[in-house]
């Protein structure tokens, strides 16, 4: 028995101006013949003449008729309005922009070149030495990214999370100068046969900046000697972790 289109359907959402189309079709066999029956449309294919409108369902019903034989009612349904994580691989990236108070006390003024900081110049006032401390806003910028996995790639990448969390990326990463992204770790849960859906947190600016150091006199409660610098974080090459945009045209 050859497909047959049955019926044709179309209508639209007031709420988020989308289109949505569907199509029924009537095919001989069980449902599972549907996923690799040559006319019927798979998740992903444009409807023809209708680029915007993109196959987002598949779904396949089992029929019988007086027992004499079978076939599927295939319904497919396509949408303006498409999900962004559909196959393993696929991204979504959001962006958090906020301004978070810390506490800070005075540290040796220094001027900054390029990532890195130089040698300390004009009036050095150590942390802690006075005693003082304000309240500061700093901006802060979180980058959160969403990612579709099968079973494979979860354990492609698997020793490369562990390993990044708590670093910075040694690179220039998304974007990101070397030494500005912080891998704050995230979680990975099942969604779905052979389906984990991971949700990963980066923020910026944590590790651009050296941590200051200073020898204190115990017995004075001075200072002696300049500062000297040490990296907060250690950094890991981000590409292992296959969490990179698409370059833009």
């Amino acid at each position: 028995m050859a497909t047959i289109e049955m019926a044709r359907s179309r209508s639209y959402h007031r709420s988020t101006g989308g289109e949505e189309q569907t199509r029924v079709y009537r095919i001989e066999g069980r449902p599972t013949d549907a996923a690799t029956n040559p006319d019927i449309p798979q998740i992903g294919t444009e409807l023809v003449d209708r680029p915007d409108l993109i196959c987002v369902d598949v779904k396949a019903d089992y029929m019988t008729k007086n027992d004499d034989f079978e076939y599927a009612l295939v319904i497919v349904r396509y949408s303006t309005e498409q999900a962004i994580l559909v196959n393993p691989g696929d991204m979504k990236f959001d962006y958090d922009f906020a301004a978070k108070t810390e506490q800070l006390s005075f540290a040796p003024r220094v001027q900054h070149e390029g990532d890195r900081y130089v040698d300390p110049v004009g009036v050095k006032r150590t942390i802690g030495q006075f005693g003082e401390s304000v309240s500061v806003y700093r901006p802060s910028f979180a980058l959160r990214v969403t990612k579709l996995f099968n079973k494979v790639m979860v354990g492609e990448v698997f020793s490369h999370l562990y390993h990044a969390a708590g670093k910075v990326n040694d690179a220039v990463w998304n974007g990101q100068r070397p030494h500005t992204m912080l891998f704050l770790g995230g979680d990975v849960p099942q969604t779905g046969q052979d389906r984990w859906t991971g949700t990963f947190m980066f923020a910026f600016d944590e590790g651009e900046h050296d941590h200051p150091w200073f020898k204190v006199n115990t017995q004075t409660k001075e200072v002696e000697g300049d500062a000297y610098w040490s990296e907060l974080y250690l950094s890991y090459t981000f590409s292992n972790l296959n969490m990179e945009q698409e370059p833009t045209t």
